[in-house]
């Protein structure tokens, strides 16, 4: 996979070398696009998690809790994640036999 992203890499500025150098202006438009796209998918995680990091940094000192919404989120999540755990866990089916229909043991 890395190396996927390597050879697009690579690929995607050959492309822009080579436009340039013809100077085309479709492959370089091209290329400003691409660029644009991978700086956008590259900057909102980087700064999601730079802003986490902060409020972490925040909380640490802090005793529990943090905040006051913290509990209610806490609650919430706990609520989420037993509700998950009940839906996806199959549940056991005890035998039902009726007593007419069981058959006796022979003596």
């Amino acid at each position: 996979m890395l190396h996927m992203k390597g050879i697009c890499a690579i690929a995607g500025a050959v492309g822009a070398i080579v436009g340039a150098i013809v100077q085309n202006r479709v492959l370089l438009l091209l290329y400003s696009v691409v660029m644009v796209m991978v700086m956008s998918a590259f900057s909102v995680p980087a700064g999601s998690a730079f802003m986490l990091k902060t409020k972490m940094k925040d909380w640490e000192p802090a005793n529990f809790p943090a905040e006051d919404q913290e509990i209610k989120l806490a609650k919430t999540i706990n609520e989420v994640y037993c509700y998950a755990e009940t839906a996806t866990t199959p549940r056991r089916r005890r035998p039902t036999r009726p007593s007419s229909l069981t058959p006796r043991p022979r003596l």
